[in-house]
């Protein structure tokens, strides 16, 4: 994930990799609000139960500013870094991301550097 961390926080980043897991940790202690089983608008994949467990969907949204922070609780990183419930972690959103990253890093590395400098026509 050291690619996503040059263009996001490396809070975001360390909150998507492990939130699912955190999440289902949770049990019964996860808080109702952040659970919706029929999402609109996300993939079959959230809108469904994960081995029993529901997507985790943001409850409400932090009007960010210089001076907030998340804070440690997932509930809380939740509404700090998702900001609506089209954004739902899901069962296999890690594994997706790193292979969203993999096509990043292919097209990346397949354009020639330094450019070739370009001739007018």
């Amino acid at each position: 994930l050291a690619l996503a961390r040059l263009a996001h926080a490396p809070g975001l980043v360390d909150y998507l990799e492990k939130a699912w897991e955190r999440w289902v940790e949770l049990g019964d202690r996860r808080c109702a609000d952040f659970f919706h089983e029929h999402t609109v608008g996300a993939p079959e994949a959230a809108r469904t139960m994960n081995d029993g467990v529901p997507a985790l969907v943001p409850a409400n949204a932090t009007f960010r500013d210089a001076l907030q922070q998340p804070g440690s609780a997932l509930h809380a990183q939740t509404c700090y870094y998702l900001v609506d419930r089209f954004t739902p972690i899901f069962h296999g959103l890690r594994d997706a991301l790193l292979s969203d990253l993999a096509v990043v890093r292919a097209a990346a590395s397949a354009v020639p550097f330094p450019l070739p400098a370009h001739e007018p026509d």
